[in-house]
């Protein structure tokens, strides 16, 4: 059974319509979103980047895929897939695949 909700007007990367705020912590918020292009749902996290950064803020994305492709290997099917990165408005954005645990 599917859940429904409303999407916003806001979106990211011209790509993904954010529709819900999942969950809040220090400097980090998920959302739940849709992915316009694929037509399908995904979370994605926006996590602050200090204006004093530098070429950190730069370097994030990259780093964030390179983390999550070297945390997959010692972890096969345990981790969450990362889809995609972009930085905006000072924020980095994460895109995962939707988690199942064991679906390899």
């Amino acid at each position: 059974m599917g859940s429904a909700h409303v999407s916003t007007d806001r979106s990211v990367a011209g790509r993904y319509r954010l529709a819900g705020i999942t969950h809040r912590e220090t400097h980090r918020v998920c959302w739940y979103a849709d992915d316009v292009r694929a037509g399908r749902p995904c979370p994605v996290a926006r996590t602050w980047i200090p204006r004093d950064a530098g070429d950190a803020a730069r370097r994030a994305p990259s780093r964030v895929l390179r983390t999550a492709e070297s945390m997959s290997r010692p972890c096969p099917g345990r981790t969450a897939t990362v889809v995609g990165t972009v930085v905006e408005a000072g924020f980095l954005w994460t895109v995962l695949r939707t988690f199942r645990p064991g679906s390899g």
